[in-house]
């Protein structure tokens, strides 16, 4: 029988492509590495489930991850890519019950409030209005308990922390780089207490900071969140660096 090998990745919409800022499915970092991988094991059939939402935290993916897993079995994943923490911690002027509401309100009360919303963005946050979609230490409980499965159920996991903001959006959204550096140190705790042999943590955050112009090159400029093309190679280029799914360490099996 082929030898198959299974990627997923659980991801926020840095993850996914982006149609209007030209970056097709194919150049996504998960399809990416998939053609590395195939490129370098022929025989192997690659495949990738990408299962990346927008606007993802790490409670909604690992709400995803756990449904997912009745679907594709106990130990049939090869590499788990897990990429989230941006969504979680992203300061906000309002609370998310409360922007639940607003999104579900007619338009005519929903509009001038979204409006004042953003104008006064800054304000209101530096004033003390600060709110996150996940709390740090229900982002750490919801971490801790996706990597002790993960670490039983896939043969490798790659824990990707969060890439740097711009100094244009922390302007609007004063706090967001303080809150990035919080939560990235909670990614690193978790990994390292998670003292798993096939768990590895890829620091794209100080990858993109401490690069020549690395915002202005691999975060789109508009939104300082998203991935630039060039993001998602680097992405690509550092989870292939790793040399995962090595057929000399039993990866791919005959199913």
């Amino acid at each position: 029988m082929a030898k198959h090998a299974l990627i997923r990745v659980y991801g926020d919409s840095l993850s996914m492509p982006r149609y209007d800022d030209g970056i097709p499915y194919e150049e996504t970092y998960p399809e990416l590495v998939r053609d590395v991988i195939q490129r370098a094991h022929p025989s192997v059939q690659i495949h990738v489930f990408n299962r990346s939402a927008g606007a993802a935290t790490s409670v909604s993916l690992l709400e995803q991850y756990t449904r997912d897993n009745a679907y594709f079995g106990p130990s049939q994943t090869d590499m788990l890519v897990i990429q989230c923490g941006v969504c979680d911690c992203a300061p906000r002027p309002i609370p998310p019950n409360l922007r639940w509401a607003l999104e579900r309100s007619p338009s005519f009360i929903r509009t001038p409030i979204v409006v004042f919303l953003h104008r006064n963005r800054a304000r209101l946050i530096r004033g003390g209005f600060l709110f996150r979609n996940v709390q740090p230490e229900s982002f750490k409980k919801a971490l801790r308990s996706w990597l002790d499965a993960a670490a039983r159920d896939s043969r490798q996991v790659f824990v990707l922390n969060i890439a740097p903001t711009t100094e244009k959006i922390e302007q609007h959204s004063p706090c967001f780089m303080q809150s990035i550096t919080a939560y990235n140190q909670i990614i690193a705790d978790v990994v390292q207490e998670a003292a798993a042999h096939n768990v590895t943590l890829l620091d794209v955050h100080s990858a993109i900071s401490e690069s020549p112009r690395g915002k202005l090159v691999y975060i789109n400029e508009n939104d300082g969140h998203h991935l630039t093309g060039q993001g998602h190679r680097l992405y690509a280029s550092l989870l292939c660096e790793q040399e995962p799914l090595s057929l000399a360490t039993g990866y791919g099996s005959d199913r």
